[in-house]
């Protein structure tokens, strides 16, 4: 019995693992986060002018999945690239599809590409109230205005 049980618990934590290395698909939350950080990643490309409409079908949409470059958003690089590489193999046709109509009509802005790619097409945020990354740094933004208010107050009953 013991060792059946051994077995069992070893199977269930390398079945756990290997869920970890699908990147997140099935956690709403990484699921979000990732397509905002991708979507983010190709806007800051588009920004720099190293993708545009000249240059989009002999782009590497995949080489945006890279640690060095998803080192700003609130979850870890290698669990953001995870995320990335899933999202990319599951709904890279798609993801083109939806950059080339961003590249043509670019007034829809980049929350009109979040909206149309991570919301309604791979419906990744639908479950969420807000992005991951996005109510982060809020939350960071709200603190430091705090702390500049605390400063200022301080500062004057010094006076």
């Amino acid at each position: 019995m013991g060792k059946m049980l051994s077995l069992l618990l070893t199977l269930f934590s390398i079945y756990l693992s290997q869920g970890d290395k699908k990147g997140g698909l099935s956690d709403p939350v990484l699921f979000c986060d990732g397509c905002f950080a991708l979507i983010s990643e190709i806007q800051e490309d588009i920004t720099n002018s190293v993708l545009n409409k000249e240059n989009f079908s002999s782009y590497d949409l995949t080489k945006i999945c890279d640690t060095t470059r998803l080192r700003r958003y609130k979850f870890s690089p290698p669990t953001q690239k995870r995320t990335c590489d899933a999202i990319m193999e599951k709904y890279l046709q798609n993801l083109k599809r939806h950059v080339e109509t961003y590249l043509e009509h670019v007034d829809i802005g980049v929350d009109g590409l979040i909206n149309d790619f991570c919301y309604q097409e791979t419906k990744a945020c639908s479950e969420l109230s807000d992005i991951p990354t996005r109510k982060q740094r809020k939350e960071r933004e709200q603190l430091k205005k705090l702390a500049e208010q605390q400063k200022q107050e301080k500062i004057k009953n010094e006076l």
